[in-house]
C-alpha cells in the first residue's frame, strides 16, 4: 500500500492559524498586532535539517590520480562553513562542517577530497551532541582487520530506524553500538552492512542523505546519494567545472540551490527525483517501487516514478488516499 500521509504539514496549519490571529487582532492594540505579527513571521521559518556535501570525481575524469584543481568547498573550510550557513534557517539547532580524504592521504595517487557541511533541526535525541552530523564513523565489517568508514550527512526523519538496527544485531551479526539515538544514524550503520542501494530501500520515512565510504583494506571508494520515493526532503546535485574536458571535477550536493550557486556548472544541475538514488558509476536508479507504482524510461537512459494507469487518486482533505 502507498502512505503518502498527511498533505497538509504542521507548519501549514500554523501559518493558517497565526494568519487568523493576525487578522483577529487588527482591532486591537498596536502592541498586540506586533505580537501576532512575529507569530505568523516564526511559523514560516521553514525549520529542517539542511546539507551540503562535495567529493573529487575520481570515477569518470581521465585526468583520476592527477594533481587536483582548486575547489572551495574541498580546499577551503571558511568557504564551506559560509556555504553551510546558508542553509542555517533549515537547522537552526546547531551547524556542523567536516573535511578530509579518502582511498588515502593527499599524497596517494587515487585519493579523493570530500567534505560536508549540515545545520540540524534537533526532534531525535536533540540534546546529544554525538548525534550532529555530519557522522565519520568506523565500522570493522567482515575478515579480520576489515574496516569501513562512512561519513554521512543526511535530511529527513526515518521511522523504522530502532526496526532497521534491532534486526542488523539479532538476525545479520552487526555488533557496533550506536553513539546516539538518532533516526540519521542508522543509516551510516546500514551503509557499512548492506550497501547504498539496499540500505536506501529499507528505509520507511522521509529522507535526502549523501554518504561517502571507504573501505580501508581494498581503497574502494563509494558515493551515494539518494531521495525519498515520494520526493518530500528535497536533494539537489551537479558538477563542478573545469578549465577543460579532461580537468579532475567534484560532484555537489545540497538541499537548496542557492547553496550550491557559484559551486556548480549551472548546466550540470538537477534535482534528484523522487524514489532515486545516485552513484557516479551507474547515475540515477530507481531505490523501490512503491505500489501502484510504474517505471517509465526519461531522456539519457533515466527513469522515473509514474502512477499507474490503473491507479486513481481522491483528495479527501488533509488526506490524500488511494482508490482503486
Amino acid at each position: 500500500m502507498l502512505r503518502v500521509g498527511n498533505l497538509v504539514s504542521k507548519s501549514s496549519q500554523l501559518q493558517r492559524l497565526a494568519a487568523r490571529r493576525l487578522a483577529a487582532a487588527s482591532k486591537q492594540s498596536p502592541a498586540a498586532n506586533a505580537a501576532v505579527a512575529n507569530a505568523l513571521t516564526a511559523s514560516q521559518r521553514r525549520e529542517m535539517c539542511g546539507l551540503v556535501a562535495a567529493i573529487d570525481d575520481i570515477w569518470t575524469t581521465r585526468s583520476a590520480g592527477a594533481t587536483r584543481g582548486s575547489i572551495p568547498l574541498l580546499d577551503d573550510r571558511e568557504a564551506l562553513r559560509q556555504t553551510t550557513r546558508i542553509l542555517d534557517h533549515r537547522g537552526p539547532d546547531s551547524y556542523e562542517i567536516s573535511t578530509g580524504t579518502v582511498g588515502g592521504d593527499a599524497e596517494a595517487a587515487d585519493h579523493a577530497r570530500w567534505s560536508m557541511g549540515h545545520t540540524r533541526l534537533a526532534i531525535v535525541d536533540p540534546s546529544n551532541r554525538s548525534a550532529e552530523m555530519p557522522f565519520n564513523l568506523k565500522f570493522r565489517t567482515g575478515a579480520e582487520g576489515s574496516e569501513k568508514i562512512v561519513h554521512l550527512a543526511a535530511n529527513g526523519e526515518i521511522y523504522n530506524h530502532e526496526e532497521i538496527y534491532k534486526n542488523m544485531v539479532s538476525s545479520d551479526g552487526w555488533n557496533h553500538d550506536r553513539i546516539s539515538g538518532s533516526d540519521c544514524e542508522v543509516i551510516a550503520h546500514a551503509f557499512a552492512k548492506y550497501g547504498g542501494p539496499k540500505t536506501a530501500a529499507m528505509l520507511d520515512g522521509m529522507f535526502g542523505f549523501v554518504a561517502f565510504e571507504e573501505d580501508v583494506q581494498t581503497g574502494k571508494i563509494s558515493a551515494f546519494a539518494a531521495r525519498d520515493p515520494v520526493g518530500i526532503k528535497p536533494l539537489y546535485y551537479g558538477r563542478t567545472k573545469g578549465k577543460d574536458s579532461d580537468e579532475p571535477g567534484a560532484y555537489v550536493f545540497s538541499s537548496e540551490l542557492k547553496a550550491i550557486v557559484g559551486h556548480a556548472d549551472p548546466d550540470t544541475v538537477v534535482a534528484i527525483p523522487p524514489g532515486h538514488y545516485w552513484t557516479p558509476e551507474k547515475a540515477w536508479c530507481v531505490i523501490t517501487t512503491p505500489s501502484g507504482y510504474a517505471t517509465t524510461t526519461m531522456p539519457h537512459g533515466k527513469t522515473r516514478l509514474i502512477p499507474s494507469p490503473t491507479t486513481r487518486f481522491a483528495i479527501r482533505s488533509p488526506k490524500l488516499s488511494r482508490s482503486e
